[in-house]
């Protein structure tokens, strides 16, 4: 069994039918067997630049444990020095016992709200409705692993179609990834149906991420002009998922404030260049 596109493989049987080995004698076992198959998303790789921002959360600051970086709050780790460190960052005190120079390097926080936003409204019925829900989902969930590749913590919100709300889940690493995107797959609605992203934005308008990235399959008005006017966000992106050019509009003003980025079906990759988060 194959699946084209992600979501829930649904196995149906009527009854198991068993046979001996000489095929003279049968009989049917398991009658009514019904299974669900969760399909994950495709990730693709995604190549774009991840901000060096101050919107850190001070009180709860986490540090990458492989990069270094400037926050001279916490120290990454301990090095002989090199032409071309700063001296403010010798260790005097250790460089003197140790005869040598010994230079400080400064820990890098991760954890800059970033947040993705789906909206998983689907805006026509047509023979490429899945395959544009497909490339939003495989979007959203290649954007989240881009993050996690460059350890930045992050946000993901999308409607659940079961619990009839949006839900938020907070991604630190690739780890949090693979219950969060099975939580997506199984949330599914048979009709596909998804509270406008309006709803939420509206209930919720403290959202200040250090950037925002929006997908979906239609560049509503009145979304992304709420999201231009009210959420302050160092960068702003909104991604629309299409099969087609003529399909993809938006106003001239908000796209200045908004990084308008038209992704097109099975062109993943190559639609989001340079993206910046």
């Amino acid at each position: 069994l194959s699946s084209s596109y992600c979501g829930m493989l649904v196995i149906r049987t009527a009854y198991i039918t068993i046979y001996d080995p000489l095929k003279l004698f049968k009989f049917r076992i398991c009658r009514n067997i019904r299974t669900e198959i969760p399909i994950i998303p495709d990730v693709h790789e995604i190549d774009g630049f991840i901000s060096e921002s101050e919107c850190i959360d001070d009180d709860n600051t986490v540090y990458s444990e492989n990069k270094t970086g400037d926050d001279p709050s916490e120290v990454f780790g301990l090095r002989e020095y090199v032409a071309g460190d700063k001296l403010n960052r010798i260790h005097w005190k250790l460089s003197s016992k140790k005869d040598d120079f010994i230079v400080k390097d400064y820990s890098l926080p991760i954890n800059a709200p970033a947040t993705i936003f789906l909206d998983l409204k689907c805006y026509e019925d047509s023979d490429r409705t899945l395959t544009v829900f497909d490339t939003l989902i495989e979007t959203f969930v290649s954007i989240s692993h881009f993050l996690s590749d460059n350890e930045r913590t992050h946000t993901l919100i999308y409607y659940s179609g079961k619990a009839q709300k949006f839900i938020a889940k907070e991604i630190r690493e690739h780890d949090d990834m693979i219950p969060a995107v099975s939580d997506l797959i199984k949330s599914f609605a048979d009709n596909l149906y998804c509270e406008s992203p309006s709803e939420y934005f509206s209930s919720d308008p403290n959202i200040s991420p250090n950037s925002l990235t929006f997908i979906s399959s239609y560049a509503e008005p009145k979304v992304i002009s709420f999201i231009s006017d009210n959420i302050e966000s160092e960068h702003k992106n909104a991604i629309i998922v299409s099969d087609s050019a003529e399909n993809i509009k938006i106003d001239a003003e908000i796209s200045d404030s908004i990084r308008l980025i038209p992704v097109f079906t099975g062109m993943i990759s190559d639609s989001i260049k340079d993206i910046e988060i």
